[in-house]
Order: structure tokens, then C-alpha cells, then sequence
């Protein structure tokens, strides 16, 4: 605004004279080109309401946004009338392109933001849900298989042979109902219970799994082999449960005729990351590979083995709740890193996590 005229910016003004009809024509994209505003055509008290600001002439362009009118761009001049020219009026219809297409990613920018805070706040309270009914089913299920295990115990003799039958299905509908229940508990503490992040030894968490895997390791007759492992920032025991739910995954899933052979070891990689204000800069990142020579599974199947539930084998041929590797991606997810999986049907399977070495 020049000195010495009036400033609109900022005031509630009221057009009585702006008609549903004028609504109609804008959205039909129609500019308005007024040369002299004393001399014009359009309604007197319109003409009133722009003199009170020192108008003599204005051009009119709608903000539009597909079929949406958002608004009015308006260009005034206060001096004298003046004919406005087709680079100025083309101008002014540039810039209201603009302020229609970011009004527009500022609505969806909201839109996003307000459905990503509705989705954290619901997968919290769906989490904090599957903490507590999980927790609270374990008190009613431990007394289903004591009293299963007393039947078992003092009334074996007295069952006929259907009702022994009856008596192993239901405890070992318990026994696997347990499981499940461990699972959705440790799948819900990797953010409900979540510990701070320290420097964490890969060396030390692995040879901690591998105590606690000895007597399976034995009984599968697999071989665990461990390489170089660094040392990153992250949540030990939950590092823990990630590398023993990934060599437990190696082991376990072998042809019957032999043990699996399973790999550990990480390395340290440069990843460019780009800068909003041009260029980029380098973060080292810790990949930590764990490979089996297993049965392994068709690729098509790499993302959806990270879902929850999902088995690719039936629970007679080999046991778990398909919960294990959901909890393996909430863990790297955590520490803002990524994991993939890779394997040929018949040749093993490799699992590759991605983290930084230190948190920012």
C-alpha cells in the first residue's frame, strides 16, 4: 500500500451488494476488469463501499482449485483510473493459481496431519488394549491348565480313552493359547514399556541369545556362526529380543533331514541423506545380516511375513503364534531403522536390518 491512502489489510469489510449470482460467474473462472470505477457499470452501493478506500479502479481474479472458488485476488489502484493490461491481468491470474494449489496442500497438509494424530492416538489405545487383555487373560489361563494338569494327575484313570483325548486337546489349546498371549504382550511393550537407548554391544547381546538358545540349538542340531558385530545406540533388551527372534526364526525353519546353518555378523554403510536447502550429508548406518540355509520362501512373500498373524506353513509343521517377525519390524521401526527379507525357495533366507549408530 502506498503512503497516504487507506489499509484494508486486516478489517472486516462487507460488500452488501455481492449477489449468489457474482458467486456463480467467478466459479465460471470470470474476471473482473474495471478501468474506471465512477464510470463503471456495477451497482452504486458496490461503487460506495470500494471509495471509502480511495479505489478508482480493480481487477478481480477468482482463486480457484479445481471446481472449488477459495477466493477473491484483488489488485486495486488508487490514483486515478487507469486500463489494466493483459500481462498484468495474466499475472494476477498466475498468482492465483498458486494461492488455489497451496491453499489446497495446506488443506491436505491438515487433512494428513489431523489422520496421522487420529491414527497414532488410536494404534496407542489399541496397543495399551492388547496389553491389558493380554495381561488380564493370563491369571484365567493359567488356572484352565492347573486344573487341567490336576485332572491329568489324580482322574487320569478314571477318564475314558475320548475323555484323555479331550483333556491333552484342551491343554494343549492352553499351552499355544500361552504363547499367543506372551507374544501380543511383548508385541505391545516394544512402545508401552519401551526403555531409553544406550550404547548397546551387538557382541555381548548375541552370545546372551545364544546362552538362552543352547538347548534349542542342540535339539535342532543347528550350527550359529558369529561374525563382526558393532557396537550402536539402541534398547538392549530389545535388541535381544530382535536378534533371538531372528535366529530362532534360522533355526526352525530347516529341512527335516538337518540342522540349519545360521549366520550373524554387521557392517557399517554411508547413506546420503538429501538437505532441504540443497545438497546432502552422509550418516553412518548399521546393518546387521542375519542368513540360514533353510527351507526358505517365495519372495513374494517378503513384506507380508512382517504382518501380524501371518504363516506361511501350517502350525503342524512348524510352531509359532506368526507374531515373531511383526515384533522384529515394531523393534527396528523404533530405532528408525528398516528390515527386509530375502530368499529363494529351498536356498535359506536373509534378514537385513538397517539402524543408525546413533539416535538424533
Amino acid at each position: 500500500v502506498v503512503p497516504g491512502w487507506p489499509i484494508m489489510l486486516g478489517q472486516s469489510i462487507e460488500d452488501p451488494c455481492f449477489h449468489e449470482e457474482y458467486l456463480d460467474q467467478y466459479r465460471q473462472g470470470r474476471v473482473s476488469n474495471i478501468c474506471d470505477l465512477e464510470n463503471s457499470d456495477i451497482e452504486a452501493c458496490h461503487v460506495e463501499m470500494l471509495q471509502q478506500f480511495g479505489v478508482k479502479a480493480n481487477l478481480v481474479v477468482p482463486i480457484q482449485q479445481q471446481d472449488q472458488l477459495w477466493g477473491l485476488l484483488i489488485a486495486h489502484q488508487c490514483s486515478n483510473p487507469r486500463p489494466w493490461t493483459n500481462f498484468e491481468s495474466e499475472l494476477l491470474q498466475q498468482l492465483a493459481d498458486q494461492i488455489g494449489i497451496a491453499l489446497a496442500q495446506a488443506q491436505l497438509l491438515e487433512t494428513e496431519t489431523r489422520q496421522r494424530q487420529e491414527l497414532a492416538r488410536s494404534n496407542a489405545e489399541l496397543q495399551e488394549f492388547a496389553y491389558v487383555a493380554s495381561h488380564d487373560l493370563q491369571e484365567p489361563l493359567r488356572k484352565i491348565r492347573a486344573f487341567g494338569d490336576r485332572l491329568q494327575t489324580r482322574y487320569h484313570e478314571q477318564l475314558t480313552e475320548q475323555g484323555q483325548d479331550y483333556l491333552i486337546r484342551m491343554q494343549n489349546a492352553a499351552e499355544r493359547m500361552q504363547v499367543l498371549i506372551s507374544d501380543l504382550l511383548s508385541l505391545s511393550r516394544v512402545t508401552t514399556k519401551a526403555r531409553p537407548l544406550v550404547a548397546t554391544d551387538l557382541a555381548q547381546v548375541v552370545q546372551e541369545v545364544l546362552s538362552d538358545l543352547e538347548l534349542r540349538i542342540q535339539q535342532s542340531g543347528g550350527v550359529v556362526e558369529v561374525g563382526e558385530l558393532h557396537t550402536i545406540e539402541a534398547d538392549p533388551l530389545q535388541m535381544r529380543q530382535l536378534l533371538q527372534n531372528l535366529i530362532s526364526n534360522g533355526l526352525k525353519f530347516r529341512p527335516e533331514q538337518r540342522g540349519n546353518l545360521v549366520t550373524i555378523y554387521s557392517q557399517l554403510i554411508q547413506e546420503s541423506v538429501p538437505l532441504s536447502y540443497g545438497g546432502a550429508t552422509v550418516n553412518q548406518r548399521c546393518q546387521i545380516i542375519v542368513e540360514d540355509n533353510g527351507i526358505g520362501f517365495n519372495p513374494e512373500y517378503r513384506d507380508r511375513i512382517f504382518q501380524t498373524f501371518q504363516r506361511l506353513h501350517g502350525r503342524s509343521d512348524y510352531e509359532g503364534t506368526g507374531i515373531g517377525l511383526a515384533i522384529c519390524r515394531r523393534i527396528v521401526e523404533r530405532h528408525n531403522g528398516s528390515i527386509m527379507a530375502e530368499s529363494t525357495p529351498g536356498q535359506g533366507a536373509r534378514f537385513i536390518v538397517t539402524v543408525p549408530i546413533k539416535q538424533s
